[in-house]
């Protein structure tokens, strides 16, 4: 039996040992908050906590991803991760929710929302960052079930609807049908959009692209350009739709900048997948009634892949484009097996294409960032001459490299094969996944630093950064 002063010391030596665990677990993982509204650009998402890439410290606050925008003056960032819209002050604090239900969906600056609503189009406007206001009708159509935005651009909303393009201006509650009707190729054939797709947008929604495809008869398909700033359409291969493949490829259209499309061009006498292929840079923003091409490219490396999804959205360009716009990232299959690819750079200054690695089994898939803004990528850009990559191989080719452009030299970052690059350009440091682990680098690759995740960050563990 204890004694009242053996049950005293006891409690005590308890005391002593959870206050020294608990001041070990502090050292080993403090918790650091945010301290201005800058912090926000330097959160990175794991293991289901966020850490500041800086001090490699997780926050104290819960920050959903998604897409945020910076009300400056209030000081105050707006998140959408698509189910809700969530209001933070510069030190990370919530001070604001908007639960978004089916449907629903904000406007580019997060002030008002819409939605549809007994078939038809309805506003809500954004009150103090935290509910909405009353309902107001935009539209007096009576047969829409949902909502497909392909483009916003100021009060005009871009709609898909059954294969047909609207124009809705949220202030003057004006809609007209984009483009017409499809184009007549043959007698009784009409085209309509291939699987209804939307267009491939330019950055910050000039422009866009999209492939028609010929439902009735022949199976014929088209590529048409269209240019949202005056609703003018380009047809870019008018009379070369009957061969049943598109003289441009609009799954490889890539856009150099809002104002510049670099496209591959088929050989019109082999259709698609052949071993001969040219590209041409037009400019859709020139207004004359034929759309220019602004350079032409000799046959090069044949059967280029790019990703051509844009980047974060005021970047401008397609991820696999330079940041000076010259150079282009691309993938080439194995003419043998299109299991093993290999890294190539286009050179569009002096019309030059080279392959830079060896053929390898990929590991990742190269289009899934395509879909997904958090999906494993297989590269990004550093700045206009360097970029870093990863390839499989064995134990002398694999890993995780920089390559530089302008020298055309390689170096390796580690042995381990990485994914899912994020560049944290005004921190000066690239994040990545590889071996089951999160790893941050100086932009030259120098300083391989370890994240203090507690259980393996795998493929299919969410990770990302902010989209600002």
């Amino acid at each position: 039996m204890k004694t009242p002063s053996s049950q005293w010391l006891f409690a005590i030596v308890i005391f002593l040992f959870s206050t020294f665990d608990n001041v070990s677990r502090a050292q080993e993982n403090p918790i650091t908050q945010l301290s201005s509204i800058e912090d926000f650009q330097h959160l990175f998402f794991a293991d289901q906590r966020i850490f500041d890439i800086k001090s490699l410290r997780p926050v104290t606050q819960y920050v959903p991803r998604g897409y945020a925008v910076q009300f400056e003056e209030a000081q105050v960032i707006g998140i959408n991760n698509k189910t809700q819209l969530f209001f933070y002050n510069a030190q990370g604090k919530e001070i604001g929710k908007v639960v978004m239900g089916g449907g629903i969906i904000p406007s580019p600056d997060y002030t008002y929302v819409i939605y549809p609503h007994e078939g038809d189009i309805w506003k809500k406007d954004i009150i103090n960052f935290s509910s909405l206001g009353p309902a107001e009708q935009l539209t007096q159509l009576g047969g829409l079930n949902s909502l497909r935005v392909i483009n916003w651009v100021g009060a005009l909303v871009y709609l898909s609807v059954r294969g047909q393009i609207y124009a809705l201006n949220v202030n003057t509650k004006e809609l007209r049908k984009f483009g017409g009707t499809a184009p007549k190729v043959a007698s009784g054939t009409h085209l309509g959009p291939v699987n209804w797709s939307a267009p491939k947008m330019s950055p910050y929604g000039k422009n866009g692209i999209i492939e028609f495809i010929d439902y009735h008869t022949t199976g014929a398909r088209s590529t048409r350009l269209i240019r949202f700033s005056d609703q003018k359409e380009f047809m870019l291969d008018a009379g070369f739709v009957a061969r049943g493949y598109p003289l441009y490829q609009t799954d490889n259209a890539v856009w150099l900048s809002e104002d510049s499309l670099f496209l591959i061009k088929s050989n019109p006498n082999a259709g698609r997948g052949i071993q001969n292929h040219a590209a041409v840079i037009i400019n859709p923003s020139q207004r004359q009634d034929e759309l220019p091409i602004v350079k032409e490219f000799p046959a090069f490396i044949p059967n280029p892949t790019f990703n051509n999804s844009l980047l974060e959205k005021y970047q401008g360009r397609s991820r696999c484009v330079s940041p000076d716009k010259r150079h282009i990232i691309f993938i080439v299959y194995n003419s043998i097996s299109t299991r093993y690819a290999a890294f190539g750079v286009m050179d569009l200054q002096e019309g030059t294409s080279q392959i830079i690695t060896n053929y390898a089994d990929p590991q990742l898939a190269f289009q899934n960032s395509i879909m997904n803004p958090y999906a494993w990528k297989t590269f990004t850009w550093i700045d206009k001459n360097s970029f870093i990559y990863s390839t499989q191989g064995d134990l002398m080719t694999q890993g995780t490299w920089i390559y530089r452009v302008d020298t055309q030299e390689t170096k390796k970052v580690s042995s381990y094969v990485g994914e899912a690059f994020f560049l944290y350009e005004s921190a000066g440091y690239v994040v990545f996944r590889a071996n089951d682990k999160i790893y941050r680098i100086d932009l030259d690759g120098e300083n391989m630093v370890e994240f203090p995740t507690k259980r393996p960050v795998n493929r299919y563990t969410q990770i990302g950064k902010l989209q600002f």
